[in-house]
């Protein structure tokens, strides 16, 4: 029996109302939308924790938080906690992921054949090491952040929190903020599309192997900040957008 490849597509802060699929009659996601209807769209699924590292490792270990005890967003890697890309690899498998991972550095890549992480999350934590920092985006030491410094674009990144926001409250104290627009950086280098061409290059890779594959794509947005590309923000005439009736609140 031939094994299935596995790809996981994870996106961070998505109301999952917010699709054609689901009925929605103003978000424009054609590619969501023929996913569902090529396969299950899981209408009442429930996640086991509201902040988000604890959600990702319930997802990933098949574990409750009250089993492993990580309530917040970061903490030291439990090496006692499966995963599931060590099950997969001991079933002969290429493992690997890309994007946004943020879980405990050091619980998911090292059972990984191959680990594309964009924000620095598997690098450990350690308070006091400003030398860590790239700036007002935060964490270094990520691949993402090198090709866009190779590219001379770091400078425009704003993925983690926008230029201006961070000037105007002068550093990181007030979080990400609320405000949007388009994105600094063209299409073909935002964190979406830089993430896309990891996963496509591991499946051609596999491919080529003749080995199954179990791949995560996990991406930071609709999470904060909001900067989609030019040509996405384009699609919609803000003037016309209905907001949810708690969108003016304190």
């Amino acid at each position: 029996m031939n094994k299935p490849n596995i790809l996981i597509l994870y996106s961070d802060q998505h109301n999952a109302r917010v699709m054609g699929c689901a009925g929605d009659r103003q978000a424009i996601t054609p590619n969501l939308d023929r996913l569902a209807d090529e396969g299950v769209r899981f209408s009442r699924a429930i996640t086991q924790n509201p902040i988000c590292t604890p959600s990702r490792m319930c997802l990933m270990s098949g574990q409750y938080v009250h089993n492993f005890g990580y309530y917040g967003l970061m903490g030291p890697a439990p090496h006692n906690l499966p995963n599931l890309f060590a099950h997969f690899r001991q079933a002969g498998y290429r493992t690997g992921m890309a994007g946004k991972t943020h879980t405990p550095s050091g619980w998911l890549g090292p059972p990984c054949d191959d680990l594309a992480d964009g924000y620095g999350f598997e690098q450990a934590y350690l308070p006091g090491l400003s030398h860590l920092l790239e700036g007002l985006q935060g964490l270094s030491l990520n691949e993402y952040a090198a090709e866009l410094a190779q590219a001379g674009l770091l400078q425009d990144r704003d993925d983690k929190i926008l230029q201006e926001w961070h000037e105007q409250k002068q550093g990181h104290a007030s979080g990400q903020g609320l405000d949007a627009r388009p994105s600094r950086l063209p299409a073909h280098w935002s964190f979406e599309a830089w993430t896309a061409r990891k996963v496509s290059g591991f499946i051609a890779k596999s491919q080529a192997a003749g080995q199954p594959f179990c791949y995560w794509m996990t991406l930071p947005r609709p999470h904060q900040t909001y900067a989609p590309a030019r040509e996405y923000w384009d699609l919609y005439q803000t003037d016309e957008l209905v907001l949810p009736p708690n969108a003016d609140d304190p």
